[in-house]
C-alpha cells in the first residue's frame, strides 16, 4: 500500500521547510520509500528531516547547516519560518527553539517537524497551502516520462512555492502555474536535432538544434545554418540551437538578416561560437520569412584561436540583440580589436588577451537607442607581451540599471624575478554614461603583478636587526637580545613568520615586523637561508622586477632598498561617470560617492 496523503503532505514539508521549493518527485519518491515500511523502510519522519539537513542543497543555503559549531542557528530558524509561514518568527519561539537546538535536546530535524506540527490558526492555513501546491507540482512532474530536474525545473519548484499564501485562490494559480510549466516541456529532456544543408524546417518543441555557418566543413559540405531555414519550434520552453563558425581565419557576418530567408522563432537560447571576426544580430524581428523572435539568452563565444596562428587575435567582435535578449560574451585573445554590444537586456562581456589599444563600447549613442535594460558587467584582462608603455583600450558603456566594471592588468611577459623594468601599463579609460534606469556604478582596476625578488639572508647576532626597505613599507627581522642569536637559516624561518624559542621554551629567538603588507615566502627547508619576497604593486610609475637581495656582514644592522629597483610599474586609467538626472561627472578614485541618479564607488589599482 502507497504512503498515505498526510504522510506524502508531511514530506513535501520538509522540502518547504528546508528548500521553499516544491519537490522534485525523484526525491519524494526516494524519500517516500525511506519512510514506507512496507517497502523496507526504515526511517521516521524525524530521522529523515534530520537527513535533509545535511544535503548539499541545505548546507550550501544555510550557513548554520554547513557551520553549525561556528554559525548562528538563529539565522537559520528565522529563514524556516520564512519558507513555512510567510513571517518572521515571534520572539519567543525563535529564543526556545534557539536554545533546544544550542542545549543539545533537539537537532534541526526534530525542530523543523514541531515547528510544522504547532502551527495554529493563519500558520497551519499557509503551510496547508504551500504543501499542496507543492506536492501537486511533484505529481505533475512524476507523470512526465523520463522527467529530469535541472535549473529550469528549480526554478518552477521555487517560483509555485514562493507565491502561496493562506488565501485559497494562490493555490489556484500555482495550479495553473504548474499546468502552463509541464505542458511547455518542463521535465523534459530536449530532443537533439542536426541541421542539415538542405533547407530545414523545425516545428516540433523542446528541441536541441545544433548547426553550423560560414565556410566548408572538412568534409566539404557548405554551412547547415542557411538560405530558407524554418527554424520555429510550436511551444516548449527547453529550445535552443548552438551555431559553430567554419571558417578559422576572416570575417564571420553571422547576421540572420545577411542570410536571405532565414526564420527563427521561440528558441529560448541561442550559442554561437567562432575564432575569427564575428558579427551576431539577432534583433530584428521574425516577418514573413525572415528574422529572430522569442529570443531570451544570447551567448556568443569568440575564441581568437585558429589553425593558422594559435595566437591570432580573434577580430572585431560585434553583438547585436533585442532589448529582452540576455547577452554573454566571452572574447579570448582580442589582442588591439574591438569589442561592441548594441541592446539587450542584462549583458555580461568578459573579455581577456588584450594587449593593445582595443576599444569596448555598450549601449551605442545617445540616438541609437541601443542601450542595455538591465544589468551590465564587463571584466576584462589585459596580458602586455613587451617592454613598452601599453595602454588598454577605452571601456564605454551607456544605460543599464547597474554598471559593474572591473579591469585586470597582468604582469607582462618579459619580467621576471630580479629585472628590472621601464614599463608603465595604463589600465583603459573607463567612460560610463548613465541614462534614467542607471542606478549604481562600480569600476574597480586591479593588477595581478606581485612583482618578487629572491633574499639569501645572512647570521644576525643577538640584539642585531636587518632591515628591507620595499616600495610599500619596511621588513624588520630582530635576533632577540641575551639570546644565542640566528643563523641563516633561522632568520629566513623568523622572516618568513616562524616562532623559533629557546632550548628551554621561554623565550622567542627572533621577531619581525611588516608595516607594508610584502610576502615573504617559507624558505624549502630548514637550512635553507634562500626566501623570495612579493611586493604589492604601485599604481603610478612603481616597482615591476625587483633585484635579488643578499645580506652580508655582521657588524651594523644590514639594510637593503629594494626602492632602488624602481623603474616601472601600474597606472590607473581614467574613470569618468556621466549621470543623465544631474548631468554630473565623477572622476574621483578610492571612494563611494552620490552624483545625483547614480551611487558610484571606484577602486584603484
Amino acid at each position: 500500500m502507497p504512503l498515505s496523503a498526510a504522510q506524502l503532505t508531511s514530506l513535501t514539508n520538509l522540502y518547504v521547510g528546508y528548500f521553499n521549493r516544491a519537490p522534485d518527485s525523484i526525491g519524494l519518491n526516494y524519500w517516500a520509500t525511506q519512510l514506507d515500511a512496507q517497502v523496507g523502510g526504515k526511517m521516521t519522519l524525524a530521522q529523515i528531516a534530520q537527513s535533509f539537513s545535511v544535503q548539499t542543497e541545505a548546507t550550501s543555503t544555510y550557513a548554520y547547516l554547513a557551520n553549525p559549531y561556528t554559525a548562528t542557528v538563529s539565522t537559520f530558524l528565522t529563514s524556516v519560518y520564512a519558507n513555512l509561514f510567510n513571517r518572521a518568527p515571534d520572539a519567543a519561539g525563535l529564543a526556545y527553539w534557539t536554545n533546544e537546538i544550542n542545549s543539545g535536546r533537539s537537532n534541526v530535524g526534530n525542530a523543523i517537524v514541531n515547528i510544522i506540527s504547532g502551527a495554529q490558526g493563519a500558520d497551519a492555513t499557509t503551510i496547508s497551502n504551500k504543501s499542496a501546491a507543492g506536492l501537486n507540482w511533484a505529481t505533475a512532474m512524476a507523470n512526465v516520462p523520463g522527467t529530469t530536474f535541472g535549473s529550469n525545473e528549480m526554478s518552477s519548484a521555487r517560483a509555485v512555492i514562493a507565491g502561496v499564501t493562506s488565501d485559497p485562490a494562490t493555490v489556484t494559480a500555482a495550479a495553473t502555474t504548474t499546468t502552463n510549466f509541464f505542458n511547455n516541456g518542463g521535465g523534459i529532456v530536449p530532443t537533439a536535432v542536426v541541421l542539415t544543408t538542405g533547407v530545414d524546417s523545425i516545428s516540433n518543441s523542446n528541441v536541441s538544434i545544433s548547426g553550423t555557418f560560414n565556410g566548408v566543413s572538412s568534409n566539404g559540405t557548405g554551412p547547415t545554418f542557411g538560405s530558407g531555414d524554418i527554424i520555429a519550434p510550436i511551444g516548449g520552453t527547453k529550445n535552443s540551437i548552438v551555431l559553430s563558425d567554419m571558417t578559422a581565419t576572416g570575417t564571420a557576418p553571422f547576421n540572420v538578416t545577411g542570410i536571405s530567408a532565414v526564420n527563427v522563432s521561440n528558441i529560448q537560447t541561442a550559442t554561437i561560437s567562432s575564432s575569427e571576426a564575428l558579427t551576431v544580430n539577432t534583433a530584428s524581428t521574425a516577418s514573413g520569412n525572415q528574422g529572430w523572435s522569442g529570443l531570451t539568452t544570447l551567448n556568443v563565444n569568440d575564441s581568437g584561436t585558429n589553425a593558422a596562428s594559435p595566437t591570432a587575435a580573434a577580430g572585431n567582435t560585434s553583438v547585436t540583440a533585442a532589448a529582452t535578449t540576455n547577452i554573454n560574451l566571452s572574447v579570448t585573445g582580442q589582442q588591439a580589436q574591438t569589442t561592441t554590444i548594441a541592446g539587450g537586456a542584462n549583458v555580461n562581456a568578459t573579455v581577456t588577451g588584450i594587449t593593445g589599444a582595443g576599444a569596448i563600447s555598450i549601449g551605442g549613442s545617445s540616438t541609437s537607442n541601443t542601450a542595455p535594460t538591465g544589468t551590465v558587467t564587463v571584466s576584462t584582462n589585459m596580458s602586455p607581451v613587451n617592454a613598452t608603455v601599453t595602454t588598454a583600450g577605452a571601456i564605454t558603456i551607456r544605460g543599464g540599471t547597474s554598471d559593474v566594471v572591473t579591469q585586470t592588468i597582468q604582469a607582462p611577459a618579459n619580467i621576471s624575478t630580479g629585472q628590472a623594468q621601464t614599463q608603465i601599463d595604463v589600465a583603459g579609460a573607463t567612460t560610463i554614461n548613465g541614462t534614467a534606469i542607471t542606478k549604481s556604478v562600480a569600476v574597480t582596476q586591479s593588477t595581478g603583478l606581485l612583482p618578487t625578488a629572491s633574499i639569501t639572508w645572512s647570521a644576525l647576532t643577538q640584539g642585531q636587526t636587518a632591515i628591507v626597505n620595499t616600495p610599500t613599507g619596511v621588513i624588520t627581522v630582530t635576533a632577540t637580545a641575551g639570546q644565542a642569536g640566528l643563523s641563516a637559516a633561522q632568520v629566513a624561518q623568523v622572516a618568513s613568520g616562524s616562532l623559533l624559542y629557546n632550548t628551554a621554551g621561554t623565550f622567542l629567538l627572533g621577531s619581525v615586523t611588516n608595516t607594508g603588507g610584502d610576502v615573504i615566502s617559507s624558505p624549502s627547508s630548514n637550512s635553507s637561508a634562500n626566501t623570495t619576497i612579493s611586493v604589492a604593486p604601485t599604481i603610478s610609475a612603481g616597482t615591476v622586477g625587483l633585484a635579488a637581495l643578499t645580506f652580508g656582514g655582521t657588524g651594523a644592522n644590514p639594510v637593503i632598498n629594494t626602492s632602488a629597483a624602481v623603474t616601472g610599474g601600474i597606472a590607473d586609467g581614467s574613470i569618468t561617470i556621466t549621470d543623465s538626472a544631474s548631468s554630473s561627472t565623477n572622476t574621483a578614485v578610492g571612494s563611494s560617492t552620490s552624483t545625483g541618479n547614480i551611487t558610484v564607488y571606484l577602486s584603484p589599482v
